[in-house]
């Protein structure tokens, strides 16, 4: 290190690594630009769902200033498998020197281990670093304090699982082989060499790597953090000395103006250096997604990714009982979460990190909207480009009733409107691909198919509470993400008793049409109403045309007001039939087909057009052969259907699948929507 004397938050960890201090400079969330509400809702996610540990090992980083902590983030424990990004780390430092290179193969290190298996001349340091060697060792002395077996047996060759590089298994093995070239290249144990290299440089001091005995005349410290007896089971640190590494990483391998590794190097080991289609053991939980012992957020061969809600540029170290260490890029963030005791399998932490971060995304305030939904010429364009160009879709917006997404019912506890959300932004970007462009959702929700569910945005006055309306913004955000739209109602039926009067409805629609500009939504279509004139409303101005423009009209002028854009709308019943007046109103006409049977949807469209208005179906409750047909006569008629999975997303308990929910209707989707 080059001295201590620079400005801003790394001269203070800086100054505390120089002093041989532990200190990280704190700062408030909103000086670095993250909303502090948002935040704590994020963290509280964390500490109900992240169990048994919950967030009490939490440490948030943003542009290297401390913004969270948790009260246990000085517990001091294994890492376990995080050590493998300690090891790959040692591996830079040698590439760097010019040691080695992920081109060099074990041979010309060890040159012993071809001699009784010739197959593993093949193997090259690129695949040990990232789970793709076939190399095997013998597991032995295996107990309750080394499940794993003793990794100095890992060292007696066996025959290869596979020939190099050909697929992807998660083991110990490789981790280990690479171990041992490292110290033959070095002539250190890997320890030292991280110590010297690493640690006194960033300035991190409460952390030991766990020796498990000798080899090749060296101390050799457990390279891939595998439980071991006699405390030689990888790196023990704490949150806050963790965040250290990934503050490295995160700064391209630059330490207070020093080098400390090559920013080349970085670029490699947070990359995805499995193929998506790679087979293997681990092709599931790996592929698409690995780097040098870091996990990314790369595209997996279904074309998604881990945690949709984080940026592209996301990787992370991974240990055992749920041991994290985030680095953020995009987001110029590092976390780093430690816990005691696993929270769930592989698919089911990441599930659970998708939570937390499409909470975090919204208090990341200034993520620029990317999706942008308009009107030109009577065709609906997204981000100003017409939509499905080339396709029989061209110009229309194929959308899927999703109102369930952000349902709630306040009237009992055994449902989780939290983790129904979830499940819903986690099968999102499929419904995406099969072609849907919106969503919709609605602040009183929809009918769950029982009576006596209390759902509702709206408080009795017209306020906007705001558990209701974040679950509404991440399904939002999400959205954004995917370049797609969201068709936000405002009332339904049997809900709407929640408002005290009339002048509590229109106050709730001028705070809803200020929340979206206060938060600069502009993926958002608005409906007033769910089939206003429903019998099941009780404020007369839902149950009435003159209502329902005076409505439509109120939400125009406050967008004005805000300067925000938006179009505004208002559903009828489910015979496709509009009125004069409202359609006049409105920016688009929004109708049912629930009860309009096949043979009469073209005429029932065509009475439509002479309004001159984009027409988009926003349910329709047909089902297989029968919706695909209603979504090809609409199509054909130039109007957007909507299909409304009743018996899958409408009711409780609801569940969404993406295409699963109804093959046939989002295989006719798909066609629909693919350039000719």
């Amino acid at each position: 290190m080059t001295g201590c004397a620079l400005a801003g938050p790394l001269a203070v960890i800086a100054a505390a690594g120089c002093a041989g201090a532990a200190e990280w400079p704190r700062a408030t969330p909103e000086s670095q630009g993250v909303d502090a509400g948002r935040l704590r809702a994020a963290v509280q996610y964390m500490d109900d769902r992240f169990q048994p540990d919950g967030a009490r090992q939490l440490v948030i980083l943003r542009n290297g200033w401390l913004i969270h902590e948790g009260p246990e983030v000085d517990a001091y424990h294994p890492i376990f498998s995080c050590t493998k990004t300690f090891t790959s780390t040692v591996l830079g430092l040698l590439i760097d020197d010019g040691k080695c290179t992920l081109d060099t193969r074990v041979i010309d290190v060890l040159p012993e281990m071809a001699d009784e298996f010739p197959a593993y001349a093949q193997i090259r340091l690129r695949h040990l670093a990232s789970m793709r060697g076939g190399y095997q060792g013998v597991v032995e002395g295996v107990s309750d304090d080394q499940p794993w077996g003793d990794p100095l047996a890992y060292f007696r060759p066996q025959p290869p699982t596979f020939e190099a590089g050909t697929q992807i298994a998660y083991n110990d093995h490789d981790v280990h082989l690479l171990g041992r070239v490292l110290m033959r290249l070095s002539g250190e144990p890997l320890a030292d060499v991280f110590r010297r290299r690493i640690a006194e440089p960033i300035g991190m001091a409460q952390w030991e790597w766990g020796a498990c005995g000798t080899l090749d005349g060296l101390t050799y410290y457990n390279a891939a953090g595998t439980p071991c007896a006699k405390g030689g089971g990888g790196v023990r640190t704490t949150a806050l000395e963790l965040a250290r590494l990934g503050q490295l990483y995160l700064n391209g391998g630059e330490w207070s103006g020093a080098r400390v590794l090559s920013p080349g190097f970085v670029a490699e080991a947070s990359r995805s250096h499995i193929p998506a289609d790679l087979p293997g053991r681990s092709h599931r939980m790996l592929a698409g997604r690995y780097g040098l012992y870091w996990w990314t957020n790369g595209v997996r061969d279904d074309d998604t990714r881990p945690w949709p809600s984080a940026p592209p540029g996301a990787f992370a170290a991974h240990g055992h009982t749920a041991n994290y260490c985030f680095v953020i890029p995009e987001w110029q963030m590092v976390i780093v979460r430690l816990g005691s005791a696993a929270i769930g399998r592989i698919g089911e932490d990441d599930v659970l990190w998708e939570g937390f971060f499409s909470r975090l995304a919204a208090a990341v305030q200034e993520r620029p909207r990317v999706t942008r939904i308009g009107i030109a010429d009577g065709r609906w364009q997204i981000n100003g480009a017409v939509t499905y160009t080339g396709a029989a879709a061209e110009g229309l917006l194929l959308n899927v009733r999703m109102v369930n997404a952000v349902f709630e019912d306040r009237n009992r506890t055994d449902f989780d409107p939290e983790a129904n959300t979830d499940e819903f932004i986690a099968a999102l970007p499929e419904y995406v691909r099969c072609g849907v462009r919106a969503f919709t959702l609605n602040l009183q929700g929809g009918f769950p198919d029982y009576e006596g569910a209390l759902n509702s945005a709206f408080e009795a006055d017209g306020t906007l509470r705001t558990e209701y309306v974040a679950r509404v913004e991440r399904v939002i955000e999400a959205c954004d993400r995917e370049r797609a739209t969201v068709i936000l109602g405002c009332f339904y039926q049997r809900q709407d008793q929640v408002l005290r009067d009339e002048a509590a409805v229109r106050e709730g629609v001028k705070n809803v049409v200020g929340w979206l500009a206060g938060r600069g939504l502009t993926n958002v279509l608005l409906e007033i109403a769910n089939e206003f004139g429903h019998g099941g409303f009780d404020h007369g101005v839902l149950r009435s045309a003159d209502g329902q423009v005076g409505l439509i009209e109120l939400a125009r002028r406050t967008a004005a007001e805000h300067g925000h854009p938006l179009l505004v709308s208002t559903s009828g019943l489910g015979d496709a039939r509009v009125g004069d007046r409202v359609a006049e109103a409105s920016d688009f006409l929004l109708v049912h087909l629930n009860s309009t049977p096949l043979a009469e949807i073209p005429n029932r469209l065509a009475a439509l057009r002479r309004f001159g208005k984009p027409i988009v179906v926003n349910e329709d409750d047909k089902v297989g052969e029968e919706a695909a047909r209603a979504a090809e006569l609409c199509v054909e008629a130039g109007v957007s259907w909507g299909y409304m999975g009743f018996a899958v997303n409408q009711r409780f308990p609801f569940e969404f699948h993406g295409a699963a929910d109804d093959p046939i209707v989002y295989r006719k989707l798909a066609g629909l929507s693919s350039a000719q």
